[in-house]
């Protein structure tokens, strides 16, 4: 994989995670993605792509990542491992709101939550 060196989350829309051309989960917004291979030093597993022509995401560079979500660090990779376990156990993808999606909430995600 690519070299990781940013770390984005979703402000609208839908990403797809495609690892080996297979796609292992969707991800909508307020979830993030990028975070393993910064938090690792590695490079990228898995492969997102916006599937909505919408999709808004807000982009942190590496050395942004570690200033300002420096201290959320173990939060993000409790939230990684639990993606990880989640991955081994799940069959079909399905979409998932993520850690900062009370961030980017608004009227259309309280439309979609009463469904």
């Amino acid at each position: 994989g690519d070299v990781g060196d940013h770390f984005y989350m979703i402000a609208k829309g839908e990403v797809s995670v495609t690892v080996n051309h297979v796609e292992v989960a969707k991800l909508a917004s307020g979830s993030f993605f990028g975070e393993k291979a910064l938090l690792a030093n590695d490079v990228r597993g898995a492969t997102c792509t916006a599937i909505a022509p919408e999709t808004v995401c807000f982009l942190l560079t590496r050395n942004d990542f570690t200033r300002l979500l420096g201290p959320l660090d173990e939060l993000i990779r409790e939230e990684s491992n639990r993606r990880n376990l989640a991955l081994k156990a799940t069959p079909p993808p399905t979409k998932s709101k993520g850690f900062f999606s009370s961030f980017f909430s608004g009227p259309m995600d309280e439309e979609e939550e009463a469904d």
